[in-house]
């Protein structure tokens, strides 16, 4: 996401979980949405607006490579989860 240790883990979880051709697990998924979270958390820090966040983490997103027979469908379902994370996030 961008370099510190919580974007970081953002990418290595999403990139752990497209290797996988399975649907993320929920504790893929807690991992993923405490690691997102984190992530909102500091940038909002450093007073990145929602918007800046919201589309670098897409463009993470699909930087990772998927396993599957619907890697996009699977992407694209995965995009809408951090999506919402980071405006639950942003806003709490």
């Amino acid at each position: 996401m961008y370099d510190s240790p919580n974007g970081r883990a953002v990418r290595d979880t999403l990139q752990t979980i497209g290797s996988s051709s399975a649907e993320p697990t929920d504790e893929d998924r807690a991992a993923l949405r405490a690691h997102v979270c984190a992530a909102v958390a500091e940038l909002r820090g450093w007073n990145w607006p929602i918007e800046r966040i919201l589309v670098r983490l897409k463009q993470l997103a699909m930087e990772v490579e998927y396993a599957g027979d619907e890697p996009g469908a699977s992407r694209e379902r995965l995009i809408a989860e951090m999506v919402h994370w980071c405006i639950e996030e942003y806003y709490s």
